[in-house]
Formats: C-alpha cells, structure tokens, sequence
C-alpha cells in the first residue's frame, strides 16, 4: 500500500499467497523433509530477493532448526552452525547491492532442551521459551547491546518508524534510539504480555486437549497463569533478577499475594475472556493442520 514490493520466503503456504505481501516463495514440506529439515536454499531466497524491485521488504522464514528431530544425526547446535554461513553470504549478497537495508534476526520462540523435561516449545510461555535473540542491523545504528523488554509487535512499528512509513501499531517504536545510538531506559517498555493457545504434548505424538497460556514479564518478575475450559493450573510467580532459571515457584505464598494480585491486573485480561467449545475446536483444527496437535 505504500509502494514496497514485498517477499516472503518460506517453507509452506498451503492456502496461496499470504496476504499482503506481492511474492512469495517456498519450499514444500516434502522437500522440507525430504532435506533433513536441515538445508536453507540460501542461493535461491538470495536470487528471489535481489529480483525485487526498490523499495522492498523480505521476510525470510527458515525452519532448518525446527522439529520434528527425526535425522538420526540431529544436533541443534549443529544445525545452527550450519545456518550460520548461509544466512552470512545471503546478508553479505544483499547488502553488497543494496547498501541502505535494515537487517533483523529474531525468532518466534525458544525451543526446550530438557528444561522441565521439555523438547519442544508448546507447554507454557516460561522465559527460556520466549526469550529470543534479537539483532537490528544497518551501517548506520553502530554496535551495542540493550536489556530493555522488546515485543514482537515492536518490530512493526519500528521498521515503520525507521522506513518513515505511517503506520498504525500497538508496539513501541525503537527507531529513535537505532538512529540515535542511545541505549533506551527501562520505561520505554515496562512489561511484556505473553498469550499462547495450544494442545499439550505429553510423550511423542501425544497431545492433550487444547490449553491457554498467558504471562506478563517485567524487569523484576515473571508471572504465569495456565487454563483449559474453566480449570485452571496453578499460578506461576518467579523473582527475574534472582531466579532466571524460574525454579522457585512464589505464587502460593502469603507474602507475595500482593504481587500476585498486582501483576494479573497488569496482564490486563478481561474477566470473561473464554473461548467456546466450538471456538476451541475451531483452533485445534487449524492447529492439526499445521501439524500442532494430533
């Protein structure tokens, strides 16, 4: 709408062309497989992209490091060595003939590694599953690191702010600090509000009826709440500073009710807010579809 060619690159879109974008590209999920979920056609996303006409947006979505793990020589550090040096050649391509890009390397979520017995990233929205990297590059911002909260909703409103394109979004614009090398403070973003829906996997290709998870984040607390159609788990409440790790569960201590009481307010969840059986049928559906669920 306001004169970029657009891109995707990825591995599946069953149903066409995703809207809003001019182009996309794709590689089945046969070949996907077929690969060893392990190869990025970083050559052909490079030729894709560099046939775009000026200005352009990409958005280059590989799954090499995804499940499902069936190589028998999967190892997840070594598949991300392995996307190391075509993801490199593919930036250095694209920069070498268009200079003025804005690179970001993000990820949708975490992946488990054995913490609390989990091997994959469908079970709750602890902060090893929503943690990511995150990496805004362009000759011009310089080199820094920053621990301010950062949502994914950001990452809109800032490529708009830094592309000067007018656009309505719910997430906070970083681009005046990437111009102006500051380093924002600790009120540019004071939470972070996680929501997940989802069916729980209890062994392999083992999946339990559809669950909700929501969380809010803050520089000094995380706090979790988990439900499935009027049952609830009990609470999470971690200290952030004092236990990355989330180990040491406060939510069921006098003491910290309080907080407890405090940070759901902050999540800022309406009462009411539940799906209906056929709504939730409706999700699992869609979830089976993409291979979620069972």
């Amino acid at each position: 709408e306001v004169g970029y060619a657009t891109l995707l690159a990825s591995v599946t879109y069953p149903d066409g062309l995703p809207k809003g974008l001019s182009d996309f590209y794709y590689r089945g999920v046969g070949e996907f497989v077929k690969l060893g979920w392990r190869t990025f056609d970083a050559d052909r996303v490079q030729g894709e992209v560099l046939k775009l006409d000026e200005p352009w947006f990409a958005l280059l979505r590989p799954m090499d490091l995804h499940e499902p793990n069936l190589s028998g020589d999967y190892n997840y550090a070594g598949r991300i060595g392995e996307l190391d040096l075509p993801l490199a050649n593919l930036v250095e391509a694209v920069l070498g003939k268009c200079p003025d890009t804005v690179v970001v390397l993000t990820a949708d979520h975490g992946q488990g590694l054995g913490e609390r017995d989990m091997w994959n990233h469908r079970q709750g929205l602890w902060w090893f599953l929503t943690h990511v990297p995150l990496v805004y590059s362009h000759p011009s911002f310089g080199g820094r690191e920053c621990h301010a909260l950062h949502q994914h909703m950001d990452l809109t409103a800032t490529l708009a702010g830094l592309c000067g394109v007018d656009f309505h979004s719910e997430g906070v614009d970083w681009s005046h600090y990437l111009r102006e090398g500051a380093v924002p403070g600790h009120g540019l973003r004071e939470k972070v509000i996680g929501y997940s829906m989802g069916s729980e996997r209890k062994m392999l290709g083992d999946y339990d009826r559809l669950w909700r998870y929501r969380s809010v984040r803050t520089y000094f607390w995380s706090y979790y709440e988990k439900h499935r159609r009027q049952v609830w788990a009990e609470p999470e409440l971690y200290m952030a500073l004092c236990d990355p790790s989330e180990q040491r569960n406060l939510a069921g201590e006098v003491e910290f009710a309080s907080k407890v009481a405090e940070l759901r307010m902050l999540m800022g969840w309406p009462d009411g807010a539940e799906y209906t059986v056929e709504e939730e049928d409706a999700v699992l559906k869609r979830l089976r579809a993409i291979g979620y669920a069972d």
